[in-house]
């Protein structure tokens, strides 16, 4: 019977009175809101899916790290029952293929003939030494550029090989060696300078003799590196047989469960990192202002619940004849409390459904149809668009909540119903 009342006065909106207009600003207001969430955040999706894609095919399935350090031999022993290295342990999946990896910050030097005299440009990047299957693992190859015809990164039975990031390659002015005469010159001037202590002394150690086979580019943070084998690397870096991660690629799609499995065979001593866990920053970032844009919204939600708070309160003034009627045909103040409560959720419920349909609609549109235009030099032209249905289902459960207690707290006050008889 409350409901039946409720929604009776709700389909009265179509008359024209001050109450009704302000009713409606408010379901339009609402809606609006609730459009505008959905919407943006699944913009912010969209990036995040864009980014993730970008990433996703340089960037492991899984990274194997210490937790003891930055680096670790792949000689030590993880299962004293078995007498099995992380490298034996890794071998008995079938389902990956793993590369081994040596990193380090170094100084890169390169001197260039000009005329008669000779310029040495250095600079600042990270080394990574990486074994035959890391092609497998990264696709590295794909990103390259510029590559030589003649001379094979990947072919390590040459270990002065290295490609060189496209930052690296602008600072340093370096080309890519596709004969015998600059294969020879590069080996003569392209040197790694590596920071080794001694004595408990930095000293600055300088190896000689590399060639650069190829020049990719992924995007400015990884640009910066340089890739050689990892025997070389080991060698550069006095490190043998170490390495500071594994790398491995998954052949099926159950990354969560190999993780797992990866874990409780390698023990505590190593961290074993999905693809998110290996790029906190972006997801951090991302959910950090995902975080902003929701209390953005919380707020523009409650200053448009202010409409309704006026809108029910003008309304129940309004409704004085009627309450008096119905207290006098039995019905008790909470009853009567309770009708005013429905017609504020039913307006809450029809604000909700108008602005997931539109909202939803209108992502369909800029997915299908690209309206939306980023004007500028980025990685896409148009606003990319991936709904996610727990952000909406978020969406809607904020603004029910929000909803609810604007009309509970509208339909309670006694102000409205001291002069009713019984009360």
């Amino acid at each position: 019977m409350n409901f039946w009342i409720a929604s009776k006065y709700f389909f009265s909106l179509n008359n024209r009175s001050i109450i009704n207009i302000i009713s409606i600003i408010t379901i339009i207001g609402i809606t609006f809101s609730t459009i505008s969430m959905i919407f943006v955040l699944s913009v912010f999706n969209g990036f995040e899916r864009l980014v993730t894609n970008l990433h996703k095919e340089h960037i492991p399935n899984l990274k194997i790290e210490s937790s003891k350090g930055v680096y670790f031999s792949t000689d030590s022993i993880v299962d004293l029952s078995l007498n099995e290295t992380i490298i034996d342990k890794l071998k008995k999946y079938n389902t990956i293929v793993f590369s081994e990896v040596l990193e380090q910050e170094i100084i890169l030097e390169y001197k260039k003939s000009i005329n008669d005299s000779v310029e040495t440009l250095k600079s600042f990047s990270k080394i990574r030494g990486v074994d035959k299957n890391y092609n497998h693992v990264t696709n590295l190859s794909n990103y390259f550029i510029v590559d030589s015809d003649k001379y094979n990164f990947f072919d390590f039975n040459n270990l002065n090989f290295i490609v060189v990031g496209l930052d690296i390659a602008n600072k340093l002015n370096l080309s890519v060696a596709d004969t015998y005469e600059e294969a020879s010159k590069q080996k003569k001037s392209l040197n790694i300078w590596n920071l080794k202590i001694t004595n408990r002394k930095p000293e600055l150690v300088k190896n000689n003799g590399f060639v650069n086979t190829g020049i990719y580019s992924i995007s400015p943070d990884f640009d910066n590196n340089i890739f050689c084998s990892i025997e070389e690397a080991r060698y550069i870096l006095n490190k043998p047989n170490y390495c500071s991660s594994i790398e491995l690629r998954a052949k099926d799609s159950s990354i969560k469960k190999l993780k797992k499995l990866i874990q409780r065979d390698l023990g505590n001593t190593f961290i074993v990192k999905d693809f998110k866990e290996q790029m906190p920053f972006l997801y951090k970032m991302v959910n950090t202002e995902k975080i902003a844009v929701y209390l953005i919204f919380i707020l523009i939600v409650i200053v448009t619940m202010i409409t309704l708070v006026g809108s029910m309160t003008i309304f129940i003034l309004q409704k004085k004849e009627d309450m008096f009627i119905l207290v006098c045909l039995g019905s008790s103040i909470k009853k009567i409390k309770n009708i005013f409560f429905l017609w504020g959720q039913i307006i809450i419920f029809s604000s909700i459904f108008l602005g997931v349909t539109l909202g939803l609609f209108i992502c369909y549109i800029q997915d299908s149809f690209k309206v939306l235009k980023i004007y500028g030099n980025f990685i896409v032209d148009y606003y990319p668009i991936k709904i996610n249905f727990i952000d909406i289902f978020c969406i809607v459960i904020l603004v029910l909540l929000i909803g609810f207690v604007t009309s509970f707290y509208v339909s309670r006050k006694n102000y409205f119903y001291k002069n009713l008889p019984f009360h």
